[in-house]
């Protein structure tokens, strides 16, 4: 009996042994420093030559041209289009409207500098600059 007894007691510490060091693994496990996680690459700043439009009369009527800025300062979408015939929506970093920024570019060649993206067959710059084109 005693030696039932002494199986089943050493059994019982190698049991309460492993858990305790289970315990302990997870313990450090937890106060370890997360992996970071990788992070997206922001996109480099691209500089493109076209015209400042808004996108409805782009869509619907004649598409270039001066008279648009009005229709800028109303508050329509803004678009750019590149020389090459590529149309981006025109957004600011900061979630704010563009229109004030670039009404007065409108219907001119200008040079605008951003990081573009894109989703959906939906291309967008996000504005850092904008000035004259010199050529």
């Amino acid at each position: 009996m005693n030696r039932i007894f002494a199986v089943t007691l050493v059994g019982l510490m190698a049991t309460a042994a492993v858990a305790a060091a289970q315990g302990t693994a997870k313990k450090a496990e937890a106060t370890k420093p997360a992996t970071p996680v990788a992070m997206k690459a922001q996109p480099a700043p691209v500089t493109l030559t076209g015209e400042v439009e808004d996108l409805y009369c782009y869509m619907n009527h004649k598409p270039f041209g001066p008279d648009h800025a009005a229709c800028i300062k109303a508050g329509l979408p803004v678009a750019f289009v590149a020389a090459n015939g590529s149309v981006y929506v025109v957004t600011d970093k900061d979630k704010s409207p563009v229109n004030a920024t670039v009404a007065d570019f409108a219907g001119r060649k200008v040079t605008i500098t951003g990081t573009v993206s894109e989703r959906g067959g939906i291309k967008a710059i996000e504005l850092m600059t904008i000035a004259n084109a010199t050529s």
